[in-house]
């Protein structure tokens, strides 16, 4: 009698090529959807977007007990606290940002075409909920400070609400992505590295920590690299230099305390009992 010869999988193992097609199709899908949005956010008036303004206006107007009035050139007004929902503060760009952040990233860890189908809806509604929450958050915050002594000649309430405004959407944006990295690691066989194994480094940088950028890049991209690329700083000149910087401060501090609290919470897992 022959010796037997080993069974094969039978499941076929994709080349590089064809996983760079299945994860293409998904990645051209998204940006076709970033991209639309865009689109549609450019050039929108408020009625146009009264689909993510009403939500907002009626989570605000339920905690805060304050009517807003709909006024068709401008938006969701209430008069007493001086506060405008309107479409330059709809949080659309956070509603790319996150949608962005979570698909992009996360989409080739799905395995097959109905998982990353799945994810892309699942990121959708994410990001929608996520922008509902952090733009009603600032804006709570906004009528909170409103006749708070805390203003002068150059803190004014714009520049406070813009400041609270970054500081809420990038806390938020970080959260949600750590927790979509840590529930795709917990069901995902090949999400987490198996037990002893030590994390690639670049240079002496642990790769783990490099992809702690990936939130704190897509704000930076979204709000001020493309507006840049549009003419921005040309056109608010000091302005735009502002917010820029307020960028740039916030996602650094935050991606240093997301890194440390990381390492730290690392170090307890690793630390033997």
């Amino acid at each position: 009698m022959g010796l037997k010869k080993p069974e094969m999988s039978e499941q076929p193992i994709k080349t590089g090529a064809a996983r760079l097609l299945e994860n293409g199709i998904f990645h051209a899908a998204g940006l076709v959807l970033v991209l639309a949005v865009k689109q549609h956010y450019s050039t929108a008036d408020p009625e146009a977007l009264r689909w993510i303004l009403t939500p907002v206006a009626r989570i605000v107007a339920l905690l805060t007990g304050t009517n807003f009035e709909w006024v068709r050139q401008a938006g969701f007004v209430n008069h007493s606290h001086g506060v405008v929902i309107a479409p330059a503060c709809a949080g659309v760009n956070f509603l790319i940002i996150c949608f962005g952040a979570l698909f992009f990233t996360f989409v080739s860890r799905w395995r097959g075409n109905l998982g990353k189908c799945a994810w892309f809806g699942i990121s959708a509604v994410a990001a929608f909920l996520a922008t509902l929450i952090a733009n009603s958050l600032r804006i709570i915050l906004s009528i909170c400070l409103y006749n708070a002594p805390i203003y002068s000649g150059r803190i004014t309430p714009d520049k406070v609400h813009q400041l609270a405004g970054i500081v809420i959407f990038v806390t938020l944006l970080t959260l949600i992505w750590l927790a979509a990295k840590k529930m795709i690691q917990r069901y995902d066989p090949m999400g987490t590295p198996p037990p002893g194994t030590r994390s690639r480094c670049i240079g002496r940088t642990p790769l783990s920590t490099i992809v702690l950028l990936v939130p704190f890049a897509w704000y930076g991209l979204i709000t001020v690299i493309v507006p840049l690329l549009n003419g921005a700083a040309g056109r608010y000149g000091s302005g735009f230099a502002e917010h820029a910087l307020m960028v740039m401060f916030v996602c650094g501090c935050g991606f240093l305390i997301t890194a440390w609290a990381t390492a730290q919470a690392k170090k307890k897992v690793d630390r033997p009992d």
